[in-house]
């Protein structure tokens, strides 16, 4: 710098004479200096690294529906700028300004904006797979797994995954750390393929040998020839003759070459290089070559390659392994540096879309990225207590089931329609019903929901009963302490409830069940045990109170009698017909359709009316029923003229008496009952 505070003299002294010598020696002292000095401030002014950061107005939540403003707030960028705005990983078509402004934005969508002083475009559409570590939507740390952005679902995995895996240099690299770290993508090229590899070493391209950057070989452990011989990596530092500055790469068989120039290609650790390799079998004359493009060039880089076969001619590739990225197939050759993305095609790209590949990624990696997630609200209520808690029926004087629910959104609650005594709150996101009722009733309740962006209500009924369940014996009395032969089904039992919403039955005997419908308990069955006694309970449920009714089954070993009978006169109603149990029993009781005939208790019975009648009979100690008997209405019940034709002898007597009546040839009427 005293140099140039010298130079006003050295100007001055320019109007004397001087010789050419000396005048060539003080030029090149003065140029010198003034290109320091220009270097210095050029340092002075790239220093600053490039950024780019997003505001959003308004800030923080914002409820859906609501216009939202971004800006981006670039830095260390100079001359002009371009701007791309993009949705979850999507161009926004014309969003290209310093500002974008949306209404239309969902909870968890992810706004980021790519600044460059590039014109800012997108890759070649149709690839296999596509990792960006310069979009939010594929790659920002957090976790091992990059996302695949061709819409395929082809995932990749970070091995060896650190918190600095990703990096925000130039927008958003891959960080490798040299050591253990590569991206595994589980998925096979076609043999015929196309990739491109944005990268930028960390060290001198001549200092190791080498470092990976990508691989198709199979990595089997132990080696497999078949697979792990049969593919293309690509690696630090030239094969031949000398080491130095460059890259080489090997294919199948183990042939190995060098790409571009050794120690004039890659030389640089502060450049950014994109290599597009096109591996195409159909090329030279179905030979196969393997063509390397750096920078969008439509020209090849020159490369020089070992052959093998007969005609000493073929450069193929059979990519047996799946890709992985940021090391060889040797499990030491790993990548010391940045890689911004790397996508893949299953087939040759043109040199266009080379070029239009390389622009769209030389806009990013000289650029910066930042993305801004959305977070928008709409309020929400849901029961999270037990279901039908907030539908309850409980008893005066008793506490409710505590009634909870979610919220998002809202800032507090309201709440109406609750029984003295229950109260509710809202605290951090949950609202809470709870408390002991004090006055008896069907109370429907609401919680409305305060703040956030729309009002929200939850309802629910609380029933408060005042007085107990009640049940009650309707069967016969003495059916709930009845006693039983073996196979011998039980007289029903039933009860009337009140206030229940259900009842169980415990204490049965197998083949006896209790049920509960429509306020009415029911027991019926035959029991499968020979004998014993079974003490059952009632138990209510619902309702209010603890309330019981308790009864005995009692099986005795007797066999059920047998209840054979006779039948004396025509089978008619009306007293013309006896029936009697043909044996003799401690009490009999007469049943007409299924309903005891009251003071029957006698071993014969004189019908009165037609129907279908039985005895039940109880010899001591168990009860019998005789089979069903049919008794008839007899007699004429027609009234004026009938001709002889349509008097029906069963008319006059029923079936079990139809001798000697009849017509005679008169047409008179023979032999009528008296």
């Amino acid at each position: 710098m005293g140099d140039i505070l010298f130079l006003p003299v050295i100007v001055f002294n320019l109007i004397i004479p001087i010789n050419q010598t000396q005048l060539k020696k003080l030029v090149n002292h003065t140029m010198k200096h003034i290109l320091l000095f220009l270097a210095f401030f050029l340092v002075i002014a790239h220093a600053q690294a490039q950024s780019v950061t997003v505001s959003q107005l308004p800030s923080g939540t914002i409820c859906s529906g609501t216009s939202v403003e971004f800006t981006a707030n670039p830095s260390g960028f100079s001359g002009q700028i371009y701007y791309q705005w993009y949705l979850n990983g999507s161009v926004i078509p014309g969003a290209t300004g310093v500002k974008y402004t949306t209404s239309t934005l969902n909870n968890g969508d992810q706004i980021y904006v790519q600044c460059s002083n590039s014109t800012v475009s997108e890759m070649v559409p149709g690839s296999e797979f596509y990792y960006d570590a310069t979009n939010p939507n594929s790659y920002r740390g957090g976790s091992a797994t990059i996302k695949d952005l061709s819409g395929k679902g082809r995932d990749g995995t970070m091995q060896g995954y650190t918190s600095s895996s990703w990096n925000s240099t130039n927008g958003g690299v891959f960080n490798f750390n040299g050591t253990n770290q590569y991206i595994t993508t589980g998925w096979t090229p076609s043999n015929t393929m196309s990739f491109q590899l944005a990268f930028r070493s960390l060290e001198a391209f001549s200092a190791n040998w080498n470092r990976g950057l990508i691989s198709t070989f199979g990595l089997s452990n132990p080696v497999n020839p078949t697979t792990d011989f049969m593919g293309f990596y690509i690696g630090t530092r030239p094969t031949s003759p000398n080491p130095g500055n460059g890259l080489h790469y090997y294919y199948d068989y183990n042939e190995t070459g060098n790409i571009g120039t050794t120690n004039s290609t890659f030389t640089s650790t502060n450049t950014w290089y994109v290599l597009t390799v096109v591996s195409n079998p159909a090329d030279n004359a179905g030979n196969g070559s393997i063509k390397f493009y750096l920078n969008g060039s439509a020209t090849p880089l020159p490369s020089t390659t070992s052959t093998y076969g007969t005609d000493k001619l073929q450069v193929k590739t059979t990519h047996a392994g799946n890709i992985v990225i940021g090391r060889s197939r040797y499990d030491t050759d790993y990548w010391l540096g940045y890689i911004a993305n790397v996508i893949v095609y299953n087939r040759v790209l043109s040199t266009q879309e080379i070029a239009s590949n390389y622009n769209a990624t030389i806009g990013k990696v000289t650029g910066a990225s930042s993305a801004s997630v959305i977070s928008t609200v709409t309020n929400s209520i849901g029961l999270s207590s037990a279901m039908g808690t907030n539908n309850q029926s409980i008893c005066n004087n008793t506490s409710i089931a505590n009634i909870t629910y979610a919220t998002t959104g809202a800032t507090g609650a309201t709440f109406s329609g609750l029984p003295n005594g229950v109260t509710g709150t809202w605290n951090n996101n949950v609202v809470t019903i709870s408390g002991t009722p004090t006055q008896a009733g069907t109370f429907n309740y609401t919680v409305t929901l305060v703040g956030g962006c729309n009002p929200t209500t939850a309802q629910g009924t609380l029933v408060v009963n005042l007085s107990n369940n009640t049940i009650a014996l309707t069967s016969a009395a003495g059916t709930n302490n009845q006693s039983s032969c073996k196979n011998s089904t039980i007289t029903n039992i039933t009860y009337a409830t009140t206030g229940a919403t259900n009842a169980m039955v415990t204490g049965l005997p197998a083949g006896v069940t209790g049920k509960w419908a429509n306020n009415v308990v029911s027991i019926s069955g035959t029991p499968v045990p020979t004998s014993g006694t079974f003490n059952y309970t009632v138990t209510l449920s619902g309702g209010c109170g603890n309330i019981t009714a308790t009864g005995s089954i009692t099986i005795n070993s007797n066999s059920v009698p047998s209840v054979p009978y006779t039948l004396t006169g025509d089978g008619c109603a009306n007293n013309r017909t006896t029936l009697s149990s043909t044996n003799t029993f401690n009490s009999y009781a007469w049943f007409l359709n299924g309903t005891e005939i009251s003071n029957t208790n006698t071993r014969s019975y004189n019908p009165t009316s037609s129907g279908n009648y039985y005895v039940r009979v109880f010899n001591g100690t168990c009860y019998g029923t005789s089979s069903d008997i049919t008794i008839n209405v007899c007699g004429i019940t027609s009234t004026g003229l009938m001709s002889a034709t349509t008097y029906m002898i069963n008319t006059l007597g029923g079936a079990a008496n139809t001798a000697n009546k009849g017509v005679d040839e008169r047409g008179l009427i023979l032999n009528v009952p008296q």
